[in-house]
């Protein structure tokens, strides 16, 4: 039993690795001739739109993209954080502030574990949402429903914008 195990295990080290015994490997099978001629027609190839689909220009999916932005924040993913709030990050870094995977660090400490983990599944109250004349969205802190309350000095209040077929917090 115990031989079987090892010489099973050497056996896929060797097939992982690349390594063949030369002397007692058979030689790859040539490849089976083709009696079908030639296809004149190729299948067609599937075209993606020039322009990428992204999400709906509305004030739910800026709510949406701003609680996906939020559970970012609470979970410390700076992923998240980063691709939602990228075009305000990169104003911050323009005035001196670090990049965006430097900065948000020090946010999440800031905010205390209670406040992160409150975030994780922290909603908007759609109620108190608004969109400007030239399609931004503001989300007051206020409008952030938590298990713990959120207040302005926490976060602060959000603007989104529709940049690019998708949501960003820009300020």
């Amino acid at each position: 039993m115990r031989s079987a195990i090892f010489l099973t295990t050497v056996g896929l080290a060797l097939a992982l690795t690349g390594c063949e015994d030369k002397a007692s490997a058979p030689p790859p099978p040539p490849p089976a001739p083709s009696s079908a001629a030639p296809s004149s027609t190729a299948a067609p190839v599937p075209t993606t739109p020039a322009t990428p689909v992204g999400t709906p220009k509305t004030v739910e999916a800026a709510i949406q993209r701003f609680e996906k932005y939020l559970h970012g924040v609470g979970n410390q993913d700076l992923d998240v954080v980063c691709d939602v709030a990228g075009p305000g990050a990169k104003k911050a870094e323009a005035k001196g502030f670090g990049t965006c995977r430097q900065t948000f660090p020090i946010t999440f400490q800031m905010l205390g574990a209670a406040k992160r983990t409150a975030l994780q599944t922290a909603t908007i109250d759609a109620k108190q949402v608004r969109q400007r004349a030239n399609g931004d969205v503001d989300i007051p802190a206020k409008a952030i429903r938590a298990s713990v309350t959120i207040g302005e000095r926490d976060l602060g209040d959000a603007v989104l914008s529709y940049q690019n077929g998708t949501w960003f917090v820009i300020d």
